[in-house]
């Protein structure tokens, strides 16, 4: 059964990168790009550092950490991962490590 479990979670976090409000809070921290490369069409801003990044240089982070699978009960988990817009920030890579190592130890980020 734990099998099945791990083959459900996967697949809902596969198709969770479809979730509407995860493309409009991406969106919403875009702008048109300033670089003189004219293949990057986009940045994106990162909500921490507010400096601005090309796309491949940023991650989408939950506000409020999905938590992990088998600590927490499904509908908990899901709800977190399937949030609103706001419930997700642009970190660039840098922000978004130091964030979840946060996490990871006292809960807490600034």
């Amino acid at each position: 059964m734990a099998d099945a479990f791990t083959w459900v979670k996967r697949y809902i976090e596969g198709i969770s990168y479809k979730w509407p409000p995860r493309s409009e809070a991406l969106k919403a921290a875009s702008r048109p790009s300033q670089l003189s490369d004219k293949r990057i069409k986009v940045e994106r801003q990162c909500a921490h550092c507010k400096n601005w990044f090309k796309t491949k240089d940023v991650q989408l982070d939950h506000i409020v950490p999905k938590g992990r699978y088998a600590k927490e009960t499904f509908f908990v988990w899901l709800e977190r991962l399937l949030c609103n817009t706001t419930g997700f920030q642009v970190l660039c890579i840098p922000c978004h490590k130091k964030k979840s190592a946060t996490e990871a130890g006292d809960g807490s980020y600034k």
